[in-house]
C-alpha cells in the first residue's frame, strides 16, 4: 500500500481492503485501511471471522491519499491473519454491502449457495 500510495498524482482518496491467502499454510493476510470488511465463513457454523472498519467518526472511514494529512496513516491499517479450512468461505467488500446487509443473511446467501460457489473454475 505504501509504495502504491507514494506514486499517487490524482486528487481524492479511498479505502482499501487487500488480502493474500497462501495456499500452503491456509492463513489469509489482509491489511484495511477503512470501511470495507471481510468475514470468513465456514459453513454449517457460525462466522469464523469478521474484521471491523476503520472509521474516525459517523460516516468517516479512514483513506489513503497522497499527501497522508486528511487521513489515516499506513501504518494504522488493521493487519490480520487469520487461519483459513477447506470450505471456508470469504467475502470482501466495501460499505456497500455492510452497511445494508445483515452477517447473518450473508452467511445465509454464503450457505444456500454453497455448491455453486465451491464448483472448480473452468478454464
Amino acid at each position: 500500500m505504501t509504495r502504491a500510495a507514494r506514486h499517487i498524482n490524482l486528487l481524492g482518496s479511498s479505502t482499501c481492503l487487500l488480502a493474500f491467502l497462501d495456499p500452503d499454510t491456509g492463513i489469509l493476510n489482509s491489511a484495511n485501511v477503512g470501511d470495507s470488511a471481510l468475514m470468513a465463513y465456514r459453513p454449517g457454523t457460525s462466522l469464523a471471522y469478521r474484521s471491523e472498519e476503520q472509521t474516525f467518526a459517523f460516516n468517516a472511514p479512514y483513506q489513503l491519499d497522497r499527501n497522508q494529512r486528511i487521513s489515516s496513516p499506513l501504518r494504522l491499517a488493521q493487519k490480520t491473519r487469520t487461519r483459513l479450512e477447506e470450505g471456508d468461505m470469504v467475502v470482501l467488500a466495501s460499505d456497500g454491502l455492510w452497511d445494508n446487509v445483515f452477517n447473518k443473511d450473508v452467511m445465509r446467501v454464503l450457505e444456500e449457495q454453497q455448491t455453486t460457489f465451491m464448483q472448480p473454475l473452468k478454464s
